[in-house]
């Protein structure tokens, strides 16, 4: 079985790996008091674009009081091409530099979608799974997806999803 980087990411912060034997009540306890604090977390965010040159900006805040560790980002457009996918960026405003991509200013430091992003639900060719990701968030932390539609098709219609692990921190000494 292929496991994913939010997977090998939890067992590795957590000790606790499959098949793993608990022996006693005390050890049972602390597995559970461990798994309260690792959690897989997604983020979702809707585009709709109308018209060619069109931007679209969707902003989501990461939960109070959990650390963030993005570990994938997959695109979905219903029913397009990958050539004609829109650029999608993803910022964190309170970060700087706010993107993790190098694109120009002039293309509001978005990138193409089907290049950079796993997608989905492309006609004619296979599922591509979510690239694997490392970007670090702190606590509370806003994420914005921008999309830029540069492509002659009107009403595009998809999702940006970010995946990872959250970790609360709260009450650890870290």
């Amino acid at each position: 079985m292929v496991k994913t980087l939010s997977e090998r990411l939890g067992a590795f912060l957590t000790g606790l790996k499959e098949g793993r034997a608990i022996p006693d009540k005390v050890a049972q306890l602390e597995a559970v008091r461990t798994y309260k604090r690792v959690r897989n977390r997604d983020y979702i965010f809707k585009i709709e674009l109308h018209g060619a040159g069109d931007i679209v900006r969707v902003v989501n805040t990461t939960a109070a009081g959990w650390l963030f560790i993005i570990t994938g980002a997959a695109v979905e457009f219903e029913g397009l091409e990958s050539n004609r996918f829109p650029r999608v960026s993803v910022k964190f405003p309170m970060f700087s530099p706010d993107s993790p991509f190098d694109s120009e200013p002039k293309n509001l430091e978005t990138v193409p979608a089907g290049l950079v992003f796993g997608r989905e639900g492309v006609p004619g060719l296979h599922f591509e799974e979510q690239k694997n990701l490392f970007y670090v968030l702190g606590e509370t932390f806003t994420i914005a997806a921008e999309a830029l539609n540069d492509t002659p098709v009107n009403d595009i219609r998809g999702t940006l999803v970010l995946t990872g692990l959250e970790l609360d921190l709260r009450n650890t000494g870290v």
